[in-house]
């Protein structure tokens, strides 16, 4: 069985603790067997904005990582400060990766996509489902139900 997951909570090269309990439940399906794919899109904005540290923080974010021996894709998705348009980024995120998961189903039969959160991956990985015809998880975790 081969499981794609999609999560912007992962941990990367700037920040190694960022969804690191995506990374142990990964390590745990690895051991069962399960083949694992990562998607982790990762926030871009404009240039004339790297003055504001939230966008310095990924203006240098790799498009690929190797995290315990997984390949990390990280496609780039368009955001804006301080979470303004949020309410759109589930449908930004489904449009950065919709390509990236073409292209890995011409390389490997993917059974199910994992979303970890409702938003915006969650949202992002029904339309890919859907476009795709797989079936989709959704973890919710507590903010996901209390603050979105």
């Amino acid at each position: 069985m081969t499981v794609l997951v999609l999560s912007f909570m992962f941990p990367n090269d700037r920040d190694s603790s960022s969804g690191i309990f995506v990374l142990e439940q990964i390590k745990a399906l690895r051991k069962a067997g399960v083949t694992v794919l990562v998607v982790s899109p990762t926030p871009w904005a404009p240039r004339l904005l790297k003055f504001l540290p939230s966008v310095r923080k990924y203006a240098g974010a790799r498009p690929h990582l190797v995290v315990d021996g997984f390949i990390i894709d990280r496609p780039r998705v368009p955001t804006l400060p301080k979470n303004l348009g949020f309410a759109w980024s589930g449908v930004l995120f489904y449009l950065s990766c919709r390509r990236l998961l073409a292209k890995k189903m011409r390389q490997t039969k993917i059974d199910l996509i994992h979303a970890h959160g409702i938003l915006p991956d969650g949202f992002a990985a029904v339309l890919l489902g859907r476009e795709f015809h797989m079936p989709v998880v959704c973890t919710a975790h507590g903010s996901d139900v209390n603050v979105y």
